[in-house]
């Protein structure tokens, strides 16, 4: 069986629970003979071989496109500029990881679409129809096979930021001590993230979760819609 390698890529609100469902990937997976590849596996060896990386990661058209998303949405301060690199680092990562021979899944937790949503921050409301555009261009460039929006609502959302002990807090959003202001910028972030699930819906094999189900039971629906996975259900 030839090898190859897809992306998932898990997106949403802070506190909406990709890395527990990243998690249960990984743990339906473990047993079976699928093996998971990691995105810091895949960075350590980029950083070991770096000029190999960037030569199979290069795009000229990919920057190019990324370069005019960027002029088509407001500008953000030069103090946000990890919002920026976070574009580049998950384009080159992405690309390099479908010249990498690991079978099956790559499973993405804050991926390309999450650096979209920190694109907001209280700034973008919508994507204009422009935006739109090269926004779709560069999902079909970047070859992202499965995006699923993880979706909780903007209250459940700070709830978890303010209340329960998550794993990560690590996120802008999470700095934010005013709760009216966090509340409006996570109604912000649900409208672009909306914005990109209505985008990518049809064309892209996008899934929509609503993430107040068990955790696993997603999971193992996400999997058996896969074809390669149907049996998982025989083994759990």
């Amino acid at each position: 069986m030839e090898q190859h390698t897809k992306i998932i890529d898990l997106y949403g609100l802070p506190g909406c629970g990709k890395t527990t469902l990243q998690n249960s990937f990984i743990s339906l997976c473990k047993d079976q003979s699928f093996s998971v590849g990691y995105l810091p596996d895949l960075t350590t060896y980029m950083r070991k071989h770096p000029i190999s990386s960037f030569v199979k990661s290069f795009s000229i058209s990919q920057f190019f496109l990324l370069f005019r998303f960027f002029c088509s949405v407001p500008l953000l301060r030069l103090s946000d500029w990890s919002i920026y690199w976070g574009f580049i680092k998950f384009l080159f990562i992405y690309k390099f990881s479908k010249t990498v021979q690991i079978k099956d899944f790559i499973i993405v937790d804050h991926g390309f679409c999450q650096s979209v949503g920190s694109l907001t921050y209280g700034n973008i409301e919508y994507l204009s129809e422009n935006s739109r555009h090269l926004l779709y261009r560069l999902f079909t460039v970047i070859d992202i096979d499965i995006p699923i929006y993880c979706h909780i609502s903007a209250e459940l959302s700070l709830y978890r930021i303010r209340y329960r002990n998550r794993q990560s807090k690590s996120g802008r959003l999470d700095l934010i001590n005013d709760d009216a202001k966090l509340m409006n910028a996570l109604k912000i972030q649900a409208i672009m993230f909306d914005s990109i699930y209505s985008l990518t819906k049809t064309n892209l094999n996008s899934q929509f979760i609503e993430m107040n189900d068990e955790v696993e039971s997603i999971a193992i629906q996400v999997l058996n819609s896969i074809s390669c996975y149907s049996s998982i259900n025989e083994v759990h």
